[in-house]
């Protein structure tokens, strides 16, 4: 029987943390904000003996390896070198953990199928995986926030919007848009 294994992807605004109970079981998934601290990893933490951690903040990586191995937990870190999936990308040094873990879900999880994988973060990035299982590159763009940061200090008129909650798929007056 494999360990539990505690999984981390720790984006550029956020930490989301889950428990593994083997092979290609996922928990429920915590999101929480890197101010909240290290309180809601604890009770994760407690119930794993290992770590994979995916994380695009060097920082986050360091401290977090850190706390995990004061408590005993054997770590590993996803990156290009250690990526269980082909990156046909021309630097693939260069590709975030982000993406290689959204690339390994869509080969993991649609094997033989031609995917892309759309992710909203801080920044908002286009996975494309073949059919073969080869990450082949993708896009990334400005996040929501930032986007809209962007309209605001870029155009004479419109507002600042605030991003804190799911905004309704229309808008009924300009903010609202």
């Amino acid at each position: 029987m494999s360990a539990v294994r505690l999984l981390l992807d720790l984006g550029n605004t956020r930490a989301h943390l889950a428990l593994s109970p083997g092979p290609g079981q996922l928990g429920e998934v915590a999101h929480v904000a890197h101010t909240d601290g290290r309180g809601p990893w604890a009770a994760l933490a407690s119930q794993a003996r290992e770590a994979r951690v995916a994380s695009v903040v060097p920082a986050a990586t360091a401290a977090s390896l850190e706390w995990l191995g004061a408590r005993g937990l054997t770590c590993a870190v996803l990156d290009a070198a250690s990526s269980p999936i082909a990156l046909d990308v021309a630097t693939p040094q260069t590709v975030g953990a982000d993406r290689i873990a959204n690339a390994l879900w869509a080969a993991r999880a649609r094997p033989g199928e031609a995917t892309i994988v759309v992710d909203l973060g801080t920044a908002i990035t286009f996975e494309v995986v073949d059919a073969a299982g080869v990450f082949r590159g993708g896009a990334i763009a400005p996040g929501l926030r930032t986007q809209a940061r962007a309209l605001h200090t870029g155009t004479a008129l419109l507002p600042e919007v605030t991003l804190d909650a799911a905004p309704p798929a229309l808008g009924r007056d300009t903010p609202g848009s």
